[in-house]
């Protein structure tokens, strides 16, 4: 099966090999030590796949190039058109509401009932729940990183964001740095977008980018609560990791419960389990992250993450006619 993976096939055969991988390292098989020397191979199969199919995801098919025209030729006003990253419009409620929040209520399968072998699940993370999961934000992320390779539409990106979060300056909940910040943060990743030769130079600067991104998204969330808190005792927020913040009920409250443990779920691990793909962790203590792995998929998902945030706080500014 290894021998047979190519660019067309490689998350198929990868989801099965990360699997394998985990039984054996459950058990502490001898075979870890081979899975360990594939990795370099499906690292440079990774980068193919990703370059090949980073303009075109197909589930139904989406048509992703399209989605892109589409959303560039909306009439809409920019704080609404870029929910479509992360929410849909409920009629009924007459509300945006996050699309995870559909995914991560969806009741148990029959897939689900199968003992999953390695696998860490629980009651709310569990193996279907993650599976859908991981496909939403598989395409969303390509989606995101199509309109970024779009000059025009990355500005507007940009821009739609720094008014959002100019909002929270004028709250006081974030600072002027902070408006500043994040702009130093959108132009290096605007650079590392240009650079076509792969490279040393280019792997260090998506690693860097990386970092910058989720630690501006640990600090959001820092001053966030804080801001929250500033009626009542002094609390030392900076004893709070990521992890702790995504499960106080104050955020929870303002983010959602599921965009909450999504977050969660992408940054982080859950406390005292091995659920989660822990990015933040990994990123901040080169720990599960191969440097030649490197490649643009990082800073566009961690962004990814920080939109997550931004567009629920957008919702709150949003009113609908009843007409």
């Amino acid at each position: 099966m290894v021998e047979s993976i190519n660019e067309d096939n490689y998350i198929e055969v990868s989801l099965y090999l990360d699997k394998a991988k985990k039984i054996a390292l459950l058990y502490k098989l001898k075979e870890v030590y081979k899975f360990q020397k594939l990795d370099s191979k499906l690292i440079d199969i990774s980068n193919s796949y990703f370059e090949k199919h980073g303009h075109k995801f197909e589930t139904e098919p989406i048509d992703l190039q399209k989605a892109v025209v589409d959303l560039k030729d909306g009439k809409n006003p920019s704080i609404i058109k870029f929910l479509e990253f992360t929410h849909t419009f409920d009629r009924e409620s007459k509300l945006f509401k996050p699309i995870y929040n559909k995914i991560m209520t969806e009741p148990k399968a029959t897939f689900d009932h199968i003992n999953h072998i390695g696998i860490p699940e629980d009651e709310y993370f569990y193996p279907s729940r993650l599976t859908n999961l991981g496909m939403y934000f598989d395409i969303y992320t390509k989606y995101l990183f199509v309109c970024f390779k779009d000059e025009d539409l990355r500005d507007d990106i940009v821009s739609n964001y720094y008014n959002i979060l100019s909002n929270l300056v004028k709250e006081d909940i974030l600072s002027e740095e902070d408006l500043e910040e994040y702009l130093g943060i959108c132009n290096v990743f605007s650079s590392l977008l240009t650079i076509d030769e792969e490279g040393n130079v280019k792997k260090s600067l998506t690693y860097g980018v990386s970092m910058l991104i989720v630690v501006y998204i640990e600090k959001f969330l820092r001053k966030y609560f804080t801001h929250l808190h500033t009626k009542e005792t002094y609390i030392n927020v900076s004893r709070y990791t990521l992890n702790m913040l995504m499960n106080e009920q104050e955020i929870q409250n303002v983010f959602g419960e599921h965009v909450s443990k999504v977050l969660e779920y992408q940054l982080t691990k859950k406390r005292a389990t091995d659920i989660g793909l822990n990015l933040r962790n990994n990123l901040m203590h080169n720990i599960e992250i191969d440097f030649r792995s490197m490649n643009i998929g990082y800073p566009v998902r961690v962004f990814y993450c920080l939109i997550l945030l931004l567009n629920v706080i957008a919702t709150k500014y949003i009113k609908i006619d009843d007409k």
